[in-house]
């Protein structure tokens, strides 16, 4: 019986593997499989922003519990759903600039993503039937709280380096797109800021120095 309910018992921060929790195949995101690398690197950010928040002792001790798995699906996906946002922000912007035909996969990535990152935040029950906080939109509301604690994640080396390589997939996947019908491509002004990194940490970075 013992056993059965240290079964039983929602899964800690600390046991959680997040890079596992978010399919590795792209198509049910609404990502064509020829552009698996924004998958890739939608997934990895989201891993790792989860990781240093739910490692993140301030936050942990304003929300009193420590992360449970249905909290960290909750921030996994509304991360990926934010990164797919403004991928797809980014990319039409640039194409518009150079006068380029921009894809229409990423609206479909943008919507499927934050129907899942909904469902995945919603309020668990307790053995009672009584709904319970969930834990991860607790952590996010807590961290959007404190300027030392998103300092601290926006700084981090890994975090950055997966967002600086979706940046950089973003302007090679432009530099291949067709010209609009009656448009000459012109070469891009600079005034899209796709490879800062920290164009995908905008909320984060609200009163912190976010700067290379």
């Amino acid at each position: 019986m013992l056993v059965l309910l240290v079964l039983a018992l929602p899964s800690s921060a600390a046991d959680l593997n997040y890079s596992t929790m978010l399919p590795t195949t792209p198509n049910g995101a609404g990502v064509p499989s020829d552009s698996k690398i924004f998958w890739v690197e939608w997934r990895e950010g989201a891993a790792r922003y989860t990781e240093l928040l739910g490692a993140n002792e301030e936050v942990q001790k304003k929300v009193g519990k420590p992360l449970d798995r249905q909290g960290a699906l909750c921030i996994l996906w509304t991360k990926v759903a934010e990164f797919a946002r403004d991928t797809e922000k980014s990319l039409g912007a640039r194409a518009k600039e150079q006068g380029r035909t921009p894809p229409t996969w990423p609206a479909t990535a943008v919507s499927r993503t934050a129907e899942r990152a909904k469902k995945e935040c919603e309020d668990p029950t307790d053995g009672y039937g009584d709904k319970q906080p969930n834990l991860g939109r607790r952590y996010m509301e807590e961290l959007a709280k404190s300027k030392p604690s998103r300092a601290e994640l926006v700084q981090d080396a890994d975090l950055l380096g997966s967002l600086t390589r979706l940046a950089g997939s973003i302007e090679e996947l432009v530099m291949s797109l067709p010209a609009r019908a009656g448009t000459a491509i012109q070469a891009g002004s600079g005034s899209v800021p796709i490879l800062n990194p920290y164009l995908f940490l905008r909320r984060e970075c609200q009163g912190v120095e976010c700067s290379l």
